[in-house]
């Protein structure tokens, strides 16, 4: 891969991490939505979801019963 791809690819994972955090931590699933597609496979340790409407309607629940999370 040439280098200036590489580094396409290291930007737009910046660029996704730090939305990922930022969604999470002000509660901004709109936000949230535009950073995934919509057919978006999540898997994490305890369970997978299978589009954004699977994943947050796990996330959205679960996050309300936090009192404040700290991604980034």
């Amino acid at each position: 891969m040439p280098a200036s791809d590489l580094s396409k690819v290291a930007l737009e994972s910046i660029r996704l991490q730090n939305g990922y955090a930022l969604a999470i931590d002000a509660r901004e699933w709109d936000y949230f939505r535009t950073l995934f597609t919509p057919d978006v496979q999540a898997h994490y340790p305890h369970s997978r979801f299978n589009g954004m409407d699977d994943w947050l309607g796990n996330f959205i629940p679960f996050h309300d019963t936090c009192e404040w999370t700290s991604h980034v």
